[in-house]
């Protein structure tokens, strides 16, 4: 997630500033050697790489029925220019070079057994603060976000390694041992160290912190294509040292019983200190009539999750936060709807409130089943502002491309003034073969406080003996890349 001054949190520059370090009076940036670095402390993969090729070559000599693997290179790079008197600096740029290995093996060694591994590793260019010599240098993150084993045995299964345990909602660095209880129930239960606790970014090693838990999962045989019924409960434990640092009641419904009505819940329902509803959300779709369906949706979310959705213009800093919503569809064909939103939300920290209203319309099916748009309008109470905006979205989509545009118009007025905010999106895909395929995009979000300027790319190669999904030959509905 990317470090905003204007989130009213402290920013990295404004970090070096407050410790008595001036950055940008010589404008500081990463030179040759610091790319040269980053690109070698990436390749760390590459001590990895033996075990993961080994392996594939294994499964490809042992005939395992299905191998699915794919590395893929990203980077991120963002320049933000703050014109207001009362910043601590003018600057707050972040640069990010990633890397992934992902290895998928099934049915090796002549059962049902499964090997999972998922390699990642982040530079980010302004990492660390160097207080001596006055400057950010580049700080790595390498994790191995996955290294497991299934391994079936009739009903019963074992997993032993580092594994999500998406059932129940966490992750865990040990083991599950669970049974097929029925054709379609299964129980399990599962611990051992936690490498994600809070305050740390990626998954680690922690030896002082435990998780463990069980879950019950339900999912009957579905009777049609359109008709569907899954349900995941959990309760899980996160202990650090000998204190109880988190107990949870997990929850995942959905159950769908047409092509257009189905509901989805997620929730964590937390017991310490108290009795509290840390995260969750509830999506409530209806058809009412052949042509008009209705949506409703309620969120609740932390401090670290409201950060994840705040937009990059908000002044104010994290808090808990409660949202409602209630939209009215009418669809003319699969491909072409309009659609009436409210939304209304308050911050749980301060009070504050914001409501919108929006009227949407999408279609997503023209020029030869290759050309999408869509077009927003909409006036809100956005906390400290009174807003009205405008957004409009064109894209293209073909066997090997795909392009799309999105401009947003915004009337913003706070007590301090009127400012005008445009946000420009752009982003660029391009497929080479089934296997290998690059994203390029960009973004400028300029008003008169402050101009962000971002850029990123995401190249993938995907290899293995399983039939790759085939791409698709027309427009798909409207979403960001």
């Amino acid at each position: 997630m990317r470090l905003k001054i204007l989130t009213g949190q402290l920013g990295r520059q404004n970090l070096l500033e407050s410790t008595g370090i001036s950055l940008w009076t010589g404008k500081v940036k990463p030179c040759l050697t610091f790319y040269i670095e980053a690109v070698l402390k990436t390749l760390v993969l590459g001590s990895f790489l033996g075990l993961f090729l080994g392996l594939f070559f294994y499964a490809e000599q042992s005939h395992a029925s299905q191998v699915i693997g794919r590395f893929t290179l990203g980077g991120y790079l963002a320049t933000e220019q703050i014109n207001l008197p009362t910043s601590l600096a003018s600057r707050n740029d972040v640069e990010t070079l990633s890397g992934r290995a992902y290895l998928k093996i099934n049915d090796w060694g002549g059962a049902k057994n499964e090997f999972v591994t998922d390699l990642r590793d982040k530079n980010d260019f302004f990492g660390n603060v160097d207080k001596q010599n006055l400057r950010l240098t580049a700080a790595n993150d390498f994790q191995v976000h996955q290294l497991s084993v299934l391994l079936p045995m009739g009903k019963l299964f074992t997993r032993l390694g580092r594994f999500p345990v998406n059932e129940a909602g966490a992750v865990s660095d040990g083991a599950e041992l669970g049974a097929q209880v029925t054709h379609s129930t299964q129980a399990a239960l599962f611990g051992g160290l936690n490498p994600r606790v809070p305050g740390q970014k990626y998954y680690v090693f922690n030896n002082n912190a435990q998780v463990y838990g069980g879950y019950l999962v339900y999912q009957p045989p579905s009777p049609g294509w359109d008709k569907s019924f899954y349900f995941s409960n959990a309760v899980v434990v996160e202990k650090v040292g000998n204190e109880t640092d988190r107990n949870y009641w997990f929850e995942s419904l959905t159950y769908q019983w047409s092509l257009r009505s189905r509901v989805l819940i997620l929730s964590y329902l937390d017991f310490v200190p108290n009795t509290y509803l840390q995260n969750g959300s509830l999506q409530w779709q209806q058809a009412l009539t052949e042509h008009w369906s209705a949506n409703t949706s309620l969120l609740s979310v932390d401090v670290i999750e409201y950060a994840r959705l705040q937009g990059l213009r908000s002044l104010l800093p994290s808090s808990p936060y409660h949202e409602g919503s209630e939209s009215l569809r009418y669809s003319f064909s699969n491909q072409f709807w309009s659609e009436m939103r409210f939304i209304s939300g308050q911050r749980l920290a301060d009070g504050l409130n914001r409501t919108e209203y929006i009227l949407a319309t999408d279609y997503s099916d023209f020029g030869g089943h290759k050309w999408d748009a869509s077009v927003q309008l909409g006036y809100s109470n956005d906390f400290q502002s009174t807003d009205s905006f405008a957004k409009f979205g064109l894209g293209y989509f073909s066997r090997k491309w795909e392009f799309s545009i999105d401009e947003e118009f915004r009337n913003s007025v706070y007590s301090d003034g009127t400012y005008h905010p445009i946000t420009s999106e752009i982003s660029i895909a391009r497929t080479f073969r089934n296997d290998l395929f690059i994203i390029l995009g960009a973004q400028d979000i300029i008003d008169e406080r402050v101009q962000i300027m971002a850029a990123f790319f995401k190249l993938t190669y995907r290899f293995g003996n399983s039939t790759l999904a085939p791409l698709r030959d027309g427009a798909p509905p409207r979403g960001r890349l």
